[in-house]
């Protein structure tokens, strides 16, 4: 199933990638794979996490944080790339 799920989303041809469809997101919400997922619950934040982070996670995305600020590297996209990114996962 997860197999699937990769494999789909991957796909080379856009016109036959999971996601890309004429569902888009929705497509990719009704895979097998996220059966019983509560999509609502998880978009409220209400989902039990299956795992948590170690308790120097906080320490860790500080440097994280900190080293991306140094780096203020320019976006790869174009502006049309980066629009039509946000158009495509929208409601995702």
């Amino acid at each position: 199933m997860s197999q699937d799920l990769i494999g789909r989303l991957l796909e080379r041809k856009p016109a036959r990638r999971l996601g890309m469809l004429n569902g888009r997101a929705n497509d990719i919400k009704k895979h097998k794979w996220f059966e019983g997922l509560d999509w609502e619950a998880l978009e409220a934040r209400k989902v039990v996490p299956l795992r948590k982070p170690k308790e120097d996670s906080a320490k860790r995305l500080k440097e994280l944080t900190d080293n991306e600020k140094k780096q203020k590297r320019e976006p790869k996209e174009t502006p049309e790339e980066l629009q039509e990114c946000e158009m495509v996962f929208a409601d995702f």
